[in-house]
């Protein structure tokens, strides 16, 4: 189960790319990387990167990053949100 902490990253992140601010989300995903290197979200955070690659358009990083997310986690259900998602 994840702590409150880790949601609180992720949900952080995720707004910031709501609103289309980029930066802020890289630095809440990086935050949430450096305090949980094996977080129980850490597939939910692989996959904001990778949309705010591909908002931020850089899609061969967004699609590196992909083929690592579905190296690393081939049955998560954002493995078809990933696929979709990436160019």
């Amino acid at each position: 189960v994840a702590s409150a902490e880790e949601v609180g990253k992720i949900e952080a992140a995720r707004a910031a790319l709501a609103r289309g601010d980029a930066p802020a989300a890289i630095a809440q995903l990086n935050d949430y990387d450096s305090a949980h290197p094996n977080g129980q979200l850490k597939p939910e955070s692989m996959t904001l990167r990778i949309q705010v690659l591909i908002n931020s358009g850089k899609a061969t990083e967004a699609r590196t990053l992909a083929n690592e997310f579905q190296a690393k986690y081939p049955q998560h259900p954002l493995v078809q949100q990933v696929n979709r998602n990436v160019p």
